[in-house]
């Protein structure tokens, strides 16, 4: 007999919740460096599931990025550097008015989508080293919905890319965009 599966079998779900904050991913991307360090293991084969909002979007989809090999592209450290060497540029933000703070993005999108390229290439959320799920919120409906790697698995319509999954974290998406297939949630998903 194998394994249990996580969340079966009295085997815990280890789950790693990323918060936002803008530059301040830099703090959570230092401690998940130290744990790294500390457990000689990537984080992505220390959790079962890794989410993020916002920022934290960008670093959990940067740690569960496959490289060529299959394992994680990126260590912790890599995305400290990302913050290091990017982050000025990337989270300079813009001043909106009052209106604008809720239809436009939050921070200029070309050094994002800089980072993003050089960071996550061409990787789809599909191919995530391990289950991945990034929070993103859909004005027209307003409501929030959840990009997760389980769900583009199963289902040939999610083939959103691991770059406009963080694009999308940043700012508010239509679900017009055929580039993001998110999951929307439900009240009957968010029960389960």
């Amino acid at each position: 007999m194998g394994a249990a599966a996580p969340g079966q079998g009295g085997r815990q779900l280890r789950i790693l919740s990323i918060d936002g904050g803008g530059i301040r991913g830099i703090i959570p991307a230092k401690v998940l460096a130290k744990i790294e360090e500390i457990t000689k293991q990537p984080i992505a084969s220390l959790f079962d599931v890794v989410a993020g909002t916002s920022t934290g979007g960008i670093l959990a989809l940067g740690l569960t990025c496959p490289g060529p090999d299959g394992a994680p592209r990126h260590a912790a450290t890599d995305l400290v550097d990302l913050y290091l060497n990017e982050g000025g540029a990337i989270f300079n933000k813009t001043l909106f008015t009052e209106e604008e703070k809720f239809v436009l993005p939050k921070y200029k999108e070309t050094a994002l989508e800089k980072a993003l390229a050089h960071y996550l290439a061409d990787a789809r959320l599909k191919d995530a080293v391990t289950r991945v799920t990034v929070t993103a919120y859909e004005t027209e409906r307003r409501q929030p919905f959840f990009f997760r790697s389980v769900r583009a698995v199963a289902s040939s319509e999610i083939e959103s890319a691991a770059m406009m999954v963080c694009l999308a974290r940043a700012q508010p998406v239509s679900t017009e965009d055929r580039r993001l297939r998110p999951s929307r949630t439900s009240s009957r998903s968010r029960s389960k």
